[in-house]
């Protein structure tokens, strides 16, 4: 029996392995993602959509980002570990943020898909 229990986030790992001319950037932070319905997450998806087409808003991944995650931990520079807005302006601005924003939306995207994925597992044994 699945026993739901009420959660306002879900812990997202985060991978990032990036070659670059001064080495590899390698590692793992996490990204708390709010717990939101199917449809609602449908219609934030159509919302942020219809709000760029519109020039309402300049980057949809960056209102996505804010909207769906909550917090990020584990993620830090060279000046010590991020939190609050220092930890969302680099992912969503910073240096290696094409590729921080495109990991984080992606993650989430895999553990939605993840979440569901032995819905659809051959059963063995029969």
């Amino acid at each position: 029996m699945l026993v739901i229990k009420k959660a306002n986030t879900i812990e997202v790992k985060i991978n990032i392995d990036v070659d670059t001319d001064t080495g590899k950037l390698k590692g793992q932070f996490s990204g708390f993602a709010r717990i939101i319905s199917k449809p609602a997450y449908r219609e934030l998806l159509q919302k942020l959509t219809e709000q760029q087409t519109r020039g309402e808003i300049e980057d949809a991944d960056e209102a996505l980002v804010r909207a769906i995650y909550e917090r990020f931990e584990g993620l830090g520079n060279d000046d010590g570990p991020l939190t609050g807005d220092a930890a969302f302006a680099e992912v969503l601005s910073g240096q290696y943020s094409q590729f921080l924003t495109t990991a984080v939306i992606n993650e989430h995207t895999r553990t939605l898909q993840d979440a569901s994925a032995g819905n659809f597992k051959t059963r063995r044994g029969r």
